[in-house]
Protein backbone atom coordinates (compact mmCIF):
# COMPACT_ATOMS: atom_id res chain seq x y z
CA UNK A 1 0.00 0.00 0.00
CA UNK A 2 1.51 3.32 -0.89
CA UNK A 3 1.48 5.99 1.86
CA UNK A 4 -0.53 9.12 1.52
CA UNK A 5 2.58 11.16 2.07
CA UNK A 6 4.50 9.70 -0.28
CA UNK A 7 1.99 10.35 -3.10
CA UNK A 8 1.05 14.24 -1.95
CA UNK A 9 4.31 15.78 -3.35
CA UNK A 10 4.69 13.89 -6.70
CA UNK A 11 0.36 14.67 -7.20
CA UNK A 12 1.41 18.89 -6.58
CA UNK A 13 4.27 18.61 -8.31
CA UNK A 14 2.25 17.52 -11.26
CA UNK A 15 -0.82 19.73 -10.78
CA UNK A 16 2.39 22.79 -10.84
CA UNK A 17 3.43 21.27 -14.12
CA UNK A 18 -0.29 21.17 -15.66
CA UNK A 19 -0.81 24.73 -14.51
CA UNK A 20 2.65 25.83 -15.49
CA UNK A 21 1.70 24.00 -18.77
CA UNK A 22 -1.52 25.77 -19.20
CA UNK A 23 -0.44 29.54 -18.44
CA UNK A 24 2.52 28.79 -20.87
CA UNK A 25 -0.24 27.64 -23.33
CA UNK A 26 -2.39 31.12 -22.22
CA UNK A 27 0.15 33.35 -23.00
CA UNK A 28 1.00 32.29 -26.61
CA UNK A 29 -0.30 33.66 -29.59
CA UNK A 30 -1.08 32.28 -33.20
CA UNK A 31 -0.71 35.69 -34.89
CA UNK A 32 1.23 39.28 -35.27
CA UNK A 33 0.15 42.32 -36.96
CA UNK A 34 2.53 45.06 -36.81
CA UNK A 35 0.41 48.21 -35.08
CA UNK A 36 2.17 51.72 -35.46
CA UNK A 37 0.19 52.87 -33.00
CA UNK A 38 1.38 50.05 -29.96
CA UNK A 39 4.69 50.31 -31.54
CA UNK A 40 3.98 46.17 -31.35
CA UNK A 41 1.25 44.33 -32.97
CA UNK A 42 -2.27 42.90 -32.66
CA UNK A 43 -3.06 39.18 -31.57
CA UNK A 44 -5.73 37.38 -31.24
CA UNK A 45 -6.17 37.70 -27.81
CA UNK A 46 -5.23 42.09 -27.83
CA UNK A 47 -2.70 44.20 -28.98
CA UNK A 48 1.14 43.87 -27.25
CA UNK A 49 1.52 47.55 -26.55
CA UNK A 50 4.85 49.09 -26.72
CA UNK A 51 4.40 52.66 -26.51
CA UNK A 52 5.78 53.45 -22.67
CA UNK A 53 9.32 52.75 -24.44
CA UNK A 54 8.78 55.70 -27.26
CA UNK A 55 10.38 58.33 -24.66
CA UNK A 56 13.09 55.86 -23.16
CA UNK A 57 14.48 53.28 -25.58
CA UNK A 58 15.23 49.96 -23.85
CA UNK A 59 19.34 49.39 -22.96
CA UNK A 60 21.23 46.36 -22.64
CA UNK A 61 24.67 45.69 -22.34
CA UNK A 62 26.61 42.79 -24.42
CA UNK A 63 28.79 41.21 -21.62
CA UNK A 64 31.28 39.42 -23.59
CA UNK A 65 31.73 42.45 -26.35
CA UNK A 66 31.38 45.34 -23.99
CA UNK A 67 28.70 46.33 -26.62
CA UNK A 68 25.66 48.70 -26.36
CA UNK A 69 22.47 48.44 -28.15
CA UNK A 70 19.69 50.42 -27.42
CA UNK A 71 16.09 49.77 -28.91
CA UNK A 72 13.09 52.39 -29.25
CA UNK A 73 9.89 50.31 -31.03
CA UNK A 74 7.91 53.54 -31.52
CA UNK A 75 10.51 55.43 -33.93
CA UNK A 76 14.24 56.42 -35.15
CA UNK A 77 15.95 58.15 -32.52
CA UNK A 78 19.60 59.91 -33.10
CA UNK A 79 22.93 58.08 -31.04
CA UNK A 80 26.22 60.26 -32.22
CA UNK A 81 25.86 60.87 -35.92
CA UNK A 82 23.33 57.25 -35.85
CA UNK A 83 19.57 57.83 -36.28
CA UNK A 84 17.68 54.42 -36.37
CA UNK A 85 15.55 52.55 -34.15
CA UNK A 86 18.02 49.88 -33.06
CA UNK A 87 21.98 51.59 -32.85
CA UNK A 88 24.73 49.18 -31.59
CA UNK A 89 27.14 51.62 -29.69
CA UNK A 90 30.75 50.48 -29.21
CA UNK A 91 33.08 51.24 -26.42
CA UNK A 92 35.27 53.48 -28.82
CA UNK A 93 32.35 55.68 -29.49
CA UNK A 94 31.64 54.29 -32.94
CA UNK A 95 27.93 53.97 -33.96
CA UNK A 96 26.02 51.35 -36.04
CA UNK A 97 22.79 51.32 -37.35
CA UNK A 98 21.32 47.86 -36.59
CA UNK A 99 17.58 48.66 -37.68
CA UNK A 100 15.40 50.72 -38.90
CA UNK A 101 12.28 51.65 -37.52
CA UNK A 102 10.33 51.77 -40.90
CA UNK A 103 11.75 48.28 -41.88
CA UNK A 104 9.76 46.86 -38.65
CA UNK A 105 7.86 43.50 -39.38
CA UNK A 106 5.96 41.31 -36.93
CA UNK A 107 6.14 37.29 -37.04
CA UNK A 108 5.24 34.79 -34.47
CA UNK A 109 7.71 32.04 -33.58
CA UNK A 110 7.43 29.52 -30.89
CA UNK A 111 3.90 31.16 -29.83
CA UNK A 112 6.05 34.75 -29.30
CA UNK A 113 5.95 38.29 -30.86
CA UNK A 114 9.31 38.72 -32.77
CA UNK A 115 9.94 41.92 -34.01
CA UNK A 116 12.38 42.07 -37.27
CA UNK A 117 14.28 45.61 -38.24
CA UNK A 118 16.86 46.13 -40.92
CA UNK A 119 19.43 48.50 -41.26
CA UNK A 120 19.34 51.32 -43.47
CA UNK A 121 22.27 49.89 -45.82
CA UNK A 122 21.33 46.45 -45.10
CA UNK A 123 24.25 45.47 -43.53
CA UNK A 124 22.99 44.45 -40.12
CA UNK A 125 19.47 42.73 -38.79
CA UNK A 126 17.64 42.59 -35.44
CA UNK A 127 15.27 40.59 -34.22
CA UNK A 128 13.57 40.89 -30.61
CA UNK A 129 11.55 38.12 -29.37
CA UNK A 130 8.66 39.23 -27.38
CA UNK A 131 7.98 37.00 -24.57
CA UNK A 132 5.02 37.37 -22.32
CA UNK A 133 5.48 36.84 -18.39
CA UNK A 134 2.42 38.57 -16.57
CA UNK A 135 2.66 40.97 -14.15
CA UNK A 136 6.76 40.56 -14.39
CA UNK A 137 9.35 43.60 -14.75
CA UNK A 138 10.51 44.27 -18.41
CA UNK A 139 13.52 42.56 -19.01
CA UNK A 140 15.51 43.44 -21.95
CA UNK A 141 18.48 40.91 -22.67
CA UNK A 142 20.79 40.61 -25.82
CA UNK A 143 20.61 36.89 -27.49
CA UNK A 144 23.56 36.95 -29.08
CA UNK A 145 24.77 37.58 -32.55
CA UNK A 146 24.18 34.55 -35.01
CA UNK A 147 25.34 35.25 -37.68
CA UNK A 148 27.48 38.04 -38.28
CA UNK A 149 25.36 40.98 -37.67
CA UNK A 150 22.52 39.40 -37.00
CA UNK A 151 21.24 40.66 -33.46
CA UNK A 152 19.27 38.63 -31.18
CA UNK A 153 17.65 40.20 -27.90
CA UNK A 154 14.29 39.03 -25.90
CA UNK A 155 12.13 41.30 -24.04
CA UNK A 156 10.08 39.57 -21.66
CA UNK A 157 7.66 40.77 -18.78
CA UNK A 158 3.94 42.12 -18.47
CA UNK A 159 4.63 44.62 -21.75
CA UNK A 160 4.83 41.10 -24.08
CA UNK A 161 1.38 40.46 -23.02
CA UNK A 162 -1.46 41.32 -25.11
CA UNK A 163 -4.07 43.47 -24.19
CA UNK A 164 -7.59 43.46 -24.94
CA UNK A 165 -8.09 47.45 -25.01
CA UNK A 166 -6.95 48.50 -28.15
CA UNK A 167 -4.41 51.58 -28.17
CA UNK A 168 -5.32 54.91 -28.12
CA UNK A 169 -4.77 56.91 -31.44
CA UNK A 170 -1.38 58.93 -31.85
CA UNK A 171 -3.20 61.45 -34.14
CA UNK A 172 -4.11 64.97 -32.99
CA UNK A 173 -7.90 64.43 -33.21
CA UNK A 174 -9.83 66.29 -31.10
CA UNK A 175 -11.70 64.31 -28.20
CA UNK A 176 -15.81 64.04 -27.56
CA UNK A 177 -15.23 66.70 -24.08
CA UNK A 178 -13.53 69.22 -26.65
CA UNK A 179 -15.72 69.09 -29.12
CA UNK A 180 -18.71 69.87 -26.86
CA UNK A 181 -16.84 72.18 -24.83
CA UNK A 182 -15.99 74.11 -28.37
CA UNK A 183 -19.76 74.17 -29.38
CA UNK A 184 -21.00 75.13 -26.11
CA UNK A 185 -18.51 78.58 -26.24
CA UNK A 186 -19.48 78.68 -29.86
CA UNK A 187 -23.18 79.09 -28.55
CA UNK A 188 -22.14 81.50 -26.06
CA UNK A 189 -20.75 83.76 -28.30
CA UNK A 190 -23.89 83.49 -30.90
CA UNK A 191 -26.39 84.22 -28.05
CA UNK A 192 -24.42 87.30 -26.73
CA UNK A 193 -24.13 88.62 -30.56
CA UNK A 194 -27.46 87.87 -31.48
CA UNK A 195 -28.67 88.90 -28.29
CA UNK A 196 -27.23 92.41 -28.44
CA UNK A 197 -28.12 93.08 -31.98
CA UNK A 198 -32.13 92.69 -31.13
CA UNK A 199 -31.48 94.16 -27.88
CA UNK A 200 -29.58 97.51 -29.85
CA UNK A 201 -31.67 97.35 -33.15
CA UNK A 202 -34.92 96.27 -31.76
CA UNK A 203 -35.42 97.72 -28.46
CA UNK A 204 -32.96 100.53 -28.64
CA UNK A 205 -31.43 99.51 -25.85
CA UNK A 206 -28.23 101.22 -24.77
CA UNK A 207 -25.37 100.75 -22.12
CA UNK A 208 -25.58 97.78 -20.15
CA UNK A 209 -29.22 96.98 -20.79
CA UNK A 210 -27.73 96.21 -24.27
CA UNK A 211 -26.58 92.66 -23.04
CA UNK A 212 -29.50 89.75 -23.42
CA UNK A 213 -31.46 88.78 -20.46
CA UNK A 214 -29.55 91.46 -18.59
CA UNK A 215 -31.74 90.89 -15.49
CA UNK A 216 -31.59 87.41 -15.15
CA UNK A 217 -27.72 87.31 -15.02
CA UNK A 218 -27.83 90.24 -12.74
CA UNK A 219 -29.63 88.26 -10.44
CA UNK A 220 -28.10 84.98 -10.83
CA UNK A 221 -25.11 84.79 -8.35
CA UNK A 222 -28.02 85.82 -5.78
CA UNK A 223 -30.01 82.85 -6.63
CA UNK A 224 -27.25 80.70 -6.81
CA UNK A 225 -26.06 81.72 -3.23
CA UNK A 226 -29.81 81.62 -1.77
CA UNK A 227 -29.88 78.01 -3.71
CA UNK A 228 -26.98 77.06 -1.51
CA UNK A 229 -27.50 78.52 1.63
CA UNK A 230 -31.03 76.19 1.22
CA UNK A 231 -29.55 73.25 0.45
CA UNK A 232 -27.17 73.62 3.47
CA UNK A 233 -29.42 74.54 6.03
CA UNK A 234 -31.85 71.68 4.99
CA UNK A 235 -34.53 74.62 4.18
CA UNK A 236 -34.44 75.69 7.90
CA UNK A 237 -33.79 79.55 8.88
CA UNK A 238 -32.20 79.59 12.73
CA UNK A 239 -33.79 83.31 13.07
CA UNK A 240 -36.72 84.67 11.52
CA UNK A 241 -37.17 88.60 11.02
CA UNK A 242 -39.01 90.48 13.18
CA UNK A 243 -42.80 91.26 12.08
Amino acid sequence: MTLWWTTTPMVTAVCILSLTSLSRAQEQIQKCTYSSEACGCETEKGYINLKKFESKPLYVLDPVQYTEYHWNPCKDFKMGKIESACIQHLLNGDEYDCGSHSSTKSSVEQGNAVFSMVSSDRKRTSKVTCVCKKYAVDDFAFSGEYPSTVYGFQLSGDSCCPEAVPPSSSSTGLSPGSILLIAFLVLVVVYILVGVGIQIGVRKAKGIESLPNVSFWSALPGLIKDGVGFTLTCGKKSEYNKI
